[in-house]
């Protein structure tokens, strides 16, 4: 069994594992700067920012105000006369006294970035505030799943969006610090946004006051006065330049080869006996991964380390870095999560599981730095996964296969890779198993569907088998097909996959596809396609498809593809009665 195979298969051994606390952002650009293209969509408003709004002293001493110390002004852009924006809080709020009013540094698309502390006298608190160009590219569900009390939206008369995010409860009894963000995102694509808090220190753990300033007047935000100033600025671009791909996604770098990845790991594990080395270099498709078996005299055991780099803050990043003991069918035996002091994460867990009757042992390291190189280090007490156990435990101790991860000597391959986007931009680079599981089925789902109303029907043209369209970021609808070919059978040991992208000749305007083709050992090939339009046919809707490339290969590698039973129960009609 694979590497892939063996993590996707420990990953459904643990069971759900997997946050469902936000909803992964799925999409990458192809082009930068404007495209005409004619389109409908619909505004995606509200930000998946949620999570900056439920803070308090915590998530101020980590961002907002403090983060904007890594941030570059944004030199010549155009702005709000910051006069004018203190000008309008002052007409706009009861009365009160202003004091310590500041101009922030500006981040792309800011018109105006301040912050005063207000005083109505029941107590002073910090006043935030930005307003610009609202960024679809951050847009999620509203408000998180679970129906938390802290958060609300809905739509104005005038089809404006309303977020309203509070970092604690009701009711505030207490002064702990407390904040509350209220967000307006106008139909025309612009924001308005405040920050309020109960201090006018809010690194500070209580306040001055229960309740933050203005809490209750936030809805002011859509008062016609920033309707004025925002009408004086163009629309934003529906598409806002959404950053180009890299390259090496679809032609990756074959600077290190095979042979050096798996002579790094030879070269890094304590005296023994080395034999069925495996490898991929940078310019595998794959990604680079280097597997020996060990033998140090006590019985062989197969050690796999696999190379990515990744979003370091992305949620899917998250969920290979944390330890969770609850809620699992196969609890950890012991896991450790570290983070150092550089900014780096690893986690080490020992896992004991039971499969086909016997007792297994496995255990893995997980290194992110805080560039986003991500290693993965897996050692087993047998040869493989589901084999047989060859010795009484893994060969390596816990600081072994920590320092296996931590090692330096992977920086060479890590180079090589293409940087991960901010993964609510461009998607995860290294999605989790249940989130490309996600995506199969869904398109699983819309075959039956459609096999469902349209029996007499093809399901969708040539060779495919099933389409779905896919709206995920509410960046525009795009197309994602498969198809299979039973003719081209994978007659090797090793996954293989190949990517493309190609614009579509004879398409729609603007219109382009990725298209990812994979076949597992012993399996048929795949092919996935991904169009940034609702058809082939139809006018660009955004700049690239909806799903990015490293989560079309883990679609095409699923394993059920070549499940022909479960693919039949699909052509089954629904029960009726």
């Amino acid at each position: 069994m694979s590497f892939e195979d063996e993590l996707g298969e420990a990953l459904r051994r643990i069971g759900n594992t997997f946050d469902s606390d936000q909803q992964t952002l799925l999409t990458s650009g192809l082009e930068r700067g404007r495209r005409t293209v004619r389109r409908r969509r619909v505004l995606a408003v509200t930000a998946s920012v949620v999570a900056l709004g439920l803070m308090g002293s915590g998530a101020y001493a980590g961002g907002l105000l403090d983060e904007l110390r890594g941030t570059e002004v944004a030199k010549e852009a155009p702005s709000v006369d910051s006069g004018r924006v203190f000008e309008i809080w002052k007409k706009l709020v009861p009365t009160g006294t202003f004091s310590q009013e500041r101009v922030l540094p500006r981040k792309a698309g800011e018109y105006a970035h301040v912050s005063f502390v207000y005083d109505d006298g029941k107590g002073a608190g910090l006043v935030e505030f930005r307003m610009g160009e609202f960024d679809p590219r951050r847009a999620a569900d509203n408000c998180p799943p679970g129906n938390d009390p802290k958060c609300s939206s809905w739509t104005a008369p005038d089809n404006a969006r309303d977020l309203h995010v509070e970092s604690h409860a009701a009711p505030y009894t207490t002064l702990e610090t407390k904040s509350v963000r209220n967000q307006i995102v106008t139909p025309e694509g612009f924001f308005v946004e405040a920050t309020v808090w109960n201090t006018p220190d809010p690194k500070q753990a209580t306040g001055t006051r229960k309740v933050p300033v203005l809490m209750h007047d936030l809805r002011r935000l859509n008062a016609n006065e920033w309707r004025d100033e925002l009408k004086k600025f163009p629309k934003p671009d529906p598409l806002l330049g959404e950053p180009a791909m890299n390259p090496g996604f679809v032609t990756p770098s074959a600077k290190v080869s095979a042979a050096q990845l798996v002579g790094t790991l030879k070269a890094l594990l304590p005296n023994g006996t080395i034999s069925a080395e495996q490898g991929r270099g940078t310019g595998d498709q794959l990604g680079p991964a280097a597997s020996v078996v060990h033998d140090d005299g006590r019985g062989r055991a197969g050690i796999d380390v696999r190379l990515y780099r990744v979003d370091p803050d992305g949620y899917s990043t998250r969920q290979y870095t944390m330890c969770r003991t609850t809620g699992t069918s196969i609890p950890y035996d012991k896991c450790k999560r570290e983070k150092l002091p550089d900014g780096s994460v690893v986690r080490v867990y020992q896992l004991d599981y039971r499969v086909k009757g016997q007792d297994r042992k496995e255990w893995r390291a997980t290194y992110v730095s805080p560039r986003g190189d991500m290693v993965e280090v897996v050692e087993r007490d047998g040869l493989a996964a589901e084999g047989p156990a060859t010795r009484d435990e893994p060969p390596l101790s816990r600081a072994q296969v920590r320092a296996l991860s931590m090692s330096p000597q992977w920086r060479a391959a890590l180079n090589e890779l293409p940087v991960a986007p901010e993964e609510t931009v461009g998607g995860p680079t290294r999605p989790t198993w249940d989130q490309a599981a996600m995506e199969a089925r869904n398109l699983s789902s819309a075959r039956r569907y459609l096999k469902n109303r349209h029996s007499d029907e093809k399901v969708c043209a040539d060779a495919c088998w099933s389409q779905d369209i896919v709206n995920s970021d509410g960046l525009g609808p795009g197309m994602i097909q498969i198809g299979f070919d039973d003719s081209k059978v994978n007659k090797g040991t090793q996954e293989r996959v190949s990517v493309r992208q190609e614009r579509v000749e004879g398409g729609g305007k603007g219109v382009i596809r990725w298209i990812v083709t994979a076949s597992r050992p012993g399996g048929r090939e795949v092919t996935v396609t991904a169009y940034n339009a609702p058809g082939p046919d139809a006018d660009a809707t955004r700049n690239s498809p909806p799903i990015n490339v490293p989560m079309l290969k883990m679609i095409a590698l699923d394993n059920e593809w070549n499940n022909k039973a479960y693919l039949k129960t699909l052509e089954q009609e629904f029960p009726t009665g």
